[in-house]
């Protein structure tokens, strides 16, 4: 594992505002020069794991020889590894009681290395059988959208007929709309197989509790005659479509709502916020947003204290299918504007760059994994996977496809591993 780097606030939440080098200003320079601190590595072929977890394909590309055979013995044989330092680490500990335990994930991305948490992650998740369910049933609709997009689209527009897809957008949709943040090319896409999409008029930049509240005015306005809403939030708008859903709205104001598509969202904040405001150098970072003209309010509203501590109030209708689409990248995954994120974020546990991957998941909601994706989900074929994903919610709404009851407190039990000599692996 790689050695912690020092608190660099401004790094941290440049990025996550994802800063394009080439923008017309001379901060620009100083954007670089942070930038390519953390971003000088590419990935590296000859690093690639390939195996299976709980029957599914599993592809990534870590850092260094020695963590991919390690990685390579570990998808190979369940996770029971003898190695210097990893005697034991156990991939096939049955069916936990809920999600992904954040600090107990977060102790071996520390003891031993991201890549590694990361995996067990990826076997707790798929661990749990409705999410075995859901992750088959992608993967048996990405294959036939690949087989034959143009067939696959024209039976996707039927079974989306009574139905209309709401996209909350992101952070900086407007001014950085090459970032994704608008949902431009799923909606194109969408919409050029006849599918019907609206995006969402919030401020980019807005605190999450007055952008939900937006959210969920939205929500509470009749749907269109004869059809049903499907919400589709990404990074910081599933915080605050999570707080419309499960804290501003009863059941009754969201009966026009038939399932929820929650794609890396910044569900409980993210630390590299909450080491943006806790520095000597936090000054430096407002007064850098304050220049951009950024609200500097919206930034504090994704910390996790906050995040946490109101997600841990909220409640979804029994009715709601809720669908969390998790990037699961290894460390040599990690596209350009992910990787100084990346680095900060390491001590924390397995995360996609800007967010950890725990953090993503709605407890009581469907997870399917998408192996090898950071944040950003820059995928060479990303537009059939989004419409992949939009059969598989179909198919679960029109299924009557429940949410499965374990949305409570708890979550996985205690990770079984036994270590080895203090600081090896590291």
């Amino acid at each position: 594992m790689r050695a912690s780097k020092p608190e660099m606030p401004l790094r941290s939440l440049l990025a996550l505002c994802r800063v394009h080098l080439g923008q017309r200003t001379r901060i620009a320079v100083l954007v670089a020069a942070l930038l390519l601190a953390g971003a000088c590595a590419t990935p590296d072929p000859r690093f690639v794991v390939r195996g299976e977890i709980h029957g599914f394909p599993f592809q990534g590309t870590t850092d260094s020889e020695q963590s991919q055979a390690l990685l390579q013995r570990m998808l190979e044989e369940s996770g029971r590894v003898p190695a210097a330092g990893v005697r034991s680490i156990r991939l096939d500990q049955g069916e936990p009681a809920g999600p992904p335990d954040r600090d107990a994930l977060q102790r071996l991305s520390r003891q031993y290395s991201h890549d590694l948490a990361t995996l067990v992650f990826a076997q707790q998740v798929l661990s749990l059988e409705p999410n075995r369910r859901a992750q088959a049933l992608y993967l048996k609709n990405l294959a036939r959208v690949q087989a034959d997009p143009e067939v696959a689209g024209r039976e996707i527009s039927r079974a989306a007929a009574g139905y209309s897809f709401v996209f909350a957008p992101a952070w900086l949709y407007r001014s950085r709309p090459w970032n994704g943040a608008d949902f431009r090319r799923p909606r194109q896409f969408l919409e050029a197989n006849g599918i019907q999409t609206e995006l969402l008029d919030l401020p980019e930049d807005g605190v999450v509790e007055d952008n939900a509240a937006l959210i969920a005015t939205a929500l509470r306005q009749p749907a269109a005659p004869g059809r049903k809403r499907i919400l589709v939030s990404t990074s910081k708008s599933g915080g605050e479509v999570a707080l419309a859903a499960g804290g501003l709205l009863g059941p009754e104001e969201l009966a026009s709502v038939a399932a929820w598509i929650n794609i890396g969202g910044l569900i409980q904040g993210t630390p590299l916020v909450d080491l943006g405001l806790n520095s000597w150098q936090t000054p430096l970072v407002r007064f850098w947003f304050t220049l951009k003209g950024w609200n500097w309010a919206g930034v504090e509203s994704m910390a996790t204290p906050i995040r946490r501590a109101r997600f841990a109030t909220l409640r979804f209708p029994a009715h709601l299918v809720i669908v969390n689409l998790v990037g699961v990248p290894l460390s040599g995954d990690m596209t350009f504007y992910s990787r100084p994120g990346s680095a900060l974020l390491e001590r924390f546990g397995p995360n996609d760059g800007v967010a950890l991957l725990a953090d993503q998941i709605v407890p009581g909601g469907l997870t399917v994994l998408q192996p090898g994706a950071d944040h950003y989900f820059d995928l060479p074929d990303m537009d059939l996977r989004a419409l992949a994903l939009v059969k598989s919610v179909l198919d679960l709404v029109t299924t009557g496809t429940r949410r499965p009851e374990t949305a409570g407190a708890g979550g996985a039990p205690a990770l079984r591993f036994e270590p080895g000599a203090p600081g090896a692996n590291q």
